[in-house]
């Protein structure tokens, strides 16, 4: 019981922190963006203030994701994936060193591609030919219907327990990387519009942070487990293989 409130006590804290966060640098971005348009730089150009905190950000939970890979046995396997996806991120930040080391980029139907999210966006554009928009959103909400289904189905993942729910921390700062990157992913489909830019670079960010967290909240979590009460399998799952 103790273990189960000090991890909702510093839990409840943590996502506070990332929400505001998440509220304060969208309020300062769109007071930039309305009354000080000739700062906008920092936040929608390549190589500037959100762009290199999003690309450090990611590669933090790459590091963080080893180093609690090296020193904790628990939820190894989701560690793992967090540490992937920081190092993918931070690679797609910097668009994997073409600004850096010149080389002629890769091109597919007549698009330069320097980063993951241009594939999203040229099978956007494929499938909108052939599809149409609304053939296009039928056929990612039954993707994300049928996810679904697998998850719910096969019960592979036992985030549960600790507190009782399975969208709690860590796990839920893993919801919320793949909810922002989604979502920053869908604004840039619609092209260069100022409002929907900042969506998409705050939002990578966030992604990015939201990673980071996910490692810190873990060792935490780890750690209270290790200072109250032996760690039992019903209190701490582990993922099913």
């Amino acid at each position: 019981m103790e273990r189960k409130k000090l991890t909702e006590i510093y839990f409840n804290q943590l996502l506070k922190f990332f929400f505001a966060v998440v509220a304060g640098t969208l309020l300062i971005s769109y007071s930039i963006y309305l009354w000080f348009p000739e700062y906008i730089y920092f936040i929608i150009d390549e190589d500037h203030l959100v762009e290199n905190i999003s690309a450090f950000s990611y590669l933090l939970a790459f590091f963080l994701g080893l180093w609690v890979l090296k020193n904790y046995n628990s939820w190894r396997k989701l560690t793992w994936l967090v540490a992937i996806l920081g190092l993918i991120g931070f690679l797609d930040e910097i668009s994997f060193g073409t600004r850096f080391i010149e080389f002629a980029e890769p091109e597919l139907l007549g698009k330069n591609i320097n980063a993951l999210h241009d594939f999203i966006f040229i099978s956007y554009i494929f499938f909108t030919d052939r599809l149409g928009f609304y053939g296009v959103l039928l056929l990612v909400l039954a993707s994300v219907a049928g996810v679904i289904f697998i998850y719910i189905k096969q019960q592979k993942y036992q985030i549960k327990g600790f507190i009782g729910d399975p969208l709690k921390p860590p796990g839920l700062f893993l919801v919320l990387f793949f909810f922002f990157v989604s979502a920053a992913q869908i604004a840039d489909l619609k092209g260069f519009i100022t409002p929907l830019v900042i969506i998409e670079e705050l939002f990578e960010m966030f992604g990015g942070i939201a990673l980071c967290l996910y490692s810190v909240s873990l060792a935490e979590m780890l750690k209270i487990a290790e200072r109250t009460e032996p760690v039992i399998e019903s209190t701490l799952a582990e993922p099913i293989e």
